[in-house]
């Protein structure tokens, strides 16, 4: 079997909202990571993906409040609306990741993803090598996590997400933060290099 067709068969059956594409595009970009943070997990599949990219010494810290977007509670994330729901979702992502989070690649943090940020301000600073941004879709929420997480990459960072284009919320944050330099990956993925970025 492939790593490719690796990949796609470990994230098959999980659930979420991701394209065989874009998981193939998070796995690639990790390859070559140290420490990445993805913010929004729901039940781990695009995690999985970026597990599976990492190298031997990579690490991966997800992050989610595992309470649903507050703009999504009545569409995708109404199973939330229940702490039953939310029970259910947080323990298919624990188990899904599992095998991830015994070996020490994965470590999840279950809290929203501005109060995580103040985890990482003592150690990670400048640390982070990819951050990819698929949590709240709403513009507020959007603009905040951007502003959150970009002082804690590096130079030659990668900030990405997901839904560009697709919520009106996520396009209009990333093009004011971004302008020109944002790139598009393989369906609705976004993402800039920092390196292009004025210093």
């Amino acid at each position: 079997m492939s790593d490719k067709d690796l990949v796609l068969q470990r994230c098959k059956n999980i659930g979420g909202w991701m394209y065989d594409e874009e998981l193939l595009w998070l796995n690639k970009t990790a390859n070559e990571c140290s420490l990445v943070v993805e913010i929004g997990v729901w039940q781990g599949k695009s995690t999985t993906a970026l597990a599976l990219g990492l190298p031997q010494n990579g690490r991966l810290f997800c992050i989610d409040s595992w309470q649903g977007s507050d703009d999504e509670l009545h569409a995708a994330h109404s199973i939330m609306q229940t702490t039953e729901g939310q029970k259910s979702v947080f323990l298919n992502a624990m188990d899904n990741l599992f095998e991830f989070i015994v070996m020490g690649k994965v470590v999840p943090i279950c809290m929203k993803s501005i109060e995580a940020c103040h985890l990482f301000q003592d150690t990670f600073v400048d640390d982070i090598d990819f951050v990819f941004i698929d949590g709240s879709h709403d513009y507020l929420n959007v603009k905040q996590d951007i502003a959150t997480w970009f002082p804690m990459t590096h130079s030659n960072s990668i900030i990405a997400g997901h839904d560009y284009g697709s919520f009106e919320g996520v396009t209009k944050a990333v093009n004011e933060e971004f302008g020109g330099k944002v790139k598009r990956g393989p369906g609705s993925i976004w993402y800039v290099d920092r390196s292009e970025l004025p210093s």
